[in-house]
């Protein structure tokens, strides 16, 4: 919630839509039986600069690990400013 409401007032609408480069965050779980580790990594690694891999030690729900959380927190705090 913190950070729906330090987005919303961007007053950049839901998706960020803004010219100009973007920061990606790739966060995957070690155990994601759904998206296999070796996909999210050939996306990764396809994708344009700037970018960051996170890994977690959990399947393919990455909203309950709190390094997670606070990895997506840095991120989109930094988007905001």
């Amino acid at each position: 919630m913190r950070f729906s409401r330090a987005w919303a007032a961007t007053g950049r609408g839901p998706y960020g839509l803004v010219p100009g480069a973007r920061r990606l965050l790739f966060q995957h779980g070690s155990d994601d039986e759904v998206v296999y580790v070796s996909e999210g990594r050939r996306l990764f690694h396809a994708a344009a600069e700037l970018k960051e891999w996170r890994e977690y030690p959990c399947g393919h729900d990455t909203s309950t690990p709190p390094q997670a959380r606070a990895d997506r927190l840095r991120l989109f705090t930094a988007t905001a400013q």
